[in-house]
């Protein structure tokens, strides 16, 4: 059977140098009988600032294999833990650049399409007006002949 328990690590707060040092984040470590199962990220607020944590442990035993200790290592993980932060925000950025992007994309699409009707309206309008402006001049060329012959 295997034995499973939570334990707080420090609690709430935590005793540093004699000071009580807020813990902000995290906190929790799964214990089972023989190991320690889990480690665990805490920030802890120190002098207006966080610090940021990686605990780990591992249970110390005696000579019958009881365990006596669980010893508690801590590494600083704040430069790494503010560089992912600022990460996930440019990539958050990104997206929403991204997002801008694609609109305007889309209405340069459409700026492009309507550019490419008036294009074509133009073209067909000249052609339009080309071909009416040569009938005109036939139909006055017939009549001037047309004209001309009942004259004479």
């Amino acid at each position: 059977m295997l034995l499973m328990s939570k334990v707080w690590v420090f609690g709430v707060f935590c005793p540093i140098n004699g000071i009580n040092r807020k813990i902000v984040s995290g906190g929790e470590l799964l214990l089972t009988i023989d190991r320690i199962c889990d480690s665990v990220e805490i920030g802890i607020e120190e002098a207006g600032m966080v610090r940021y944590y990686k605990c780990t442990g591992t249970m110390s035993k005696n000579k019958k294999n009881i365990p006596v200790a669980i010893i508690l290592t801590f590494h600083d993980i704040t430069k790494r833990t503010e560089l992912l932060n600022e990460l996930e925000n440019k990539n958050k950025e990104l997206d929403r650049l991204n997002e801008h992007l694609k609109d305007y994309i889309k209405a340069a699409n459409q700026l492009e399409e309507e550019e490419e009707k008036n294009r074509a309206s133009q073209e067909i309008q000249k052609t339009i007006g080309a071909c009416i402006e040569k009938l005109l001049l036939d139909f006055q060329e017939k009549e001037k002949s047309f004209s001309l012959e009942y004259i004479v």
